[in-house]
């Protein structure tokens, strides 16, 4: 008598499957109660306006967005006791990690912390420089800390520059803090605080590339300020024309491009650190990342890193070299 495979392994099967299918969803059920649970426990600490718990997956974990009332939590000692009061809530309900979003009912301001930042050493200041960036700055923002780490993105838009140049006045920053000013297609990222210098930067960047005396311009462009080294990538835009890789060479566009390169290079000197520029086409297929021209201080053009063979790379680094007088 055969007891595996066959009609017998077979009906096994088809019992256990929706046995399994039950207890999964009895699972599921459970979570969602207990989170429910969290959120009502959330939603009776004072000043909280609205509170919703989206519960751990593969992916991720626990999520508690709170939304609170910003005219009584207006500064850092009020949200450091907010945002003490959600984490015995939620020690209270048996989470053990969890990543807490919080919104103020005022404006576009994301603070996200995880469950450790209750109780840090720098918690104050960081929460007092968050106040300080919502209040100064124009764009939305969205103020990460997780250990060891401090993002501060503001969509800032046509304020751009003057988002810069306020965080500047800020004199905010460690070596786990980046700064991400963004505006449509360009973006500025600095790492510890952002200072004077990088102002003039960005400015000198912005006014550069973008100029509509360009036949060759870069509406849109990506500036990266490093403790070593600055890198500018930008968008070449050929009378708003996408162009083909294949046709795009040095004797027919050299001259658009070498007003641009030079303009590039010059201002990205400004901070007196070395620079990464690289020259990005798109030719509108989506079919091929045309990076056709790459430069860094001090390296010579790397062989081979051109699939089309067109030279843009020892024609930028000769461009750069007598652009430095030499």
């Amino acid at each position: 008598m055969r007891t595996s495979g066959g009609r017998g392994a077979g009906s096994v099967l088809a019992i256990c499957l929706p046995a399994l299918l039950v207890l999964s969803l009895a699972g599921c059920t459970e979570e969602a109660d207990r989170a429910h649970v969290l959120q009502t426990h959330i939603g009776r600490i004072e000043h909280v306006d609205s509170v919703d718990v989206t519960t751990a997956s593969r992916d991720r974990g626990t999520v508690i967005a709170v939304r609170f009332d910003a005219g009584a939590v207006d500064r850092a000692p009020a949200l450091t006791t907010l945002i003490a009061d959600v984490d015995a809530a939620v020690d209270d309900e048996g989470y053990s990690t969890y990543r807490l979003d919080l919104t103020p009912d005022s404006g576009a301001a994301k603070l996200v912390v995880d469950d450790s930042f209750a109780g840090r050493d720098d918690e104050t200041a960081v929460l007092t420089n968050w106040y300080a960036v919502r209040d100064a700055l124009l764009g939305d923002l969205e103020y990460v800390v997780v250990p060891g780490v401090e993002t501060i993105t503001v969509d800032s838009g046509g304020a751009i520059a003057h988002d810069v140049s306020e965080a500047g006045h800020l004199h905010y920053g460690s070596a786990g803090t980046t700064w991400t000013f963004v505006n449509a297609d360009t973006s500025f990222t600095v790492a510890g605080a952002v200072g004077f210098d990088d102002s003039s930067l960005f400015q000198d960047v912005q006014r550069s590339v973008s100029s509509e005396s360009l036949q060759a311009s870069a509406p849109g462009w990506r500036l990266d300020r490093r403790d070593g080294h600055v890198r500018l990538d930008l968008d070449v835009e050929f009378d708003g024309q996408p162009v083909p890789p294949a046709e795009l060479t040095i004797a027919r566009y050299g001259a658009d491009v070498s007003a641009l390169a030079r303009a590039a290079i010059g201002a990205a000197r400004v901070a007196g650190l070395p620079v990464w520029l690289d020259l990005h086409n798109d030719d509108g297929s989506g079919a091929f990342d045309d990076d056709f021209a790459s430069w860094v201080t001090g390296q010579a053009p790397a062989k081979g890193r051109d699939p089309l063979d067109r030279g843009w790379d020892v024609w930028l680094a000769g461009l750069a070299k007598a652009s430095a007088g030499g």
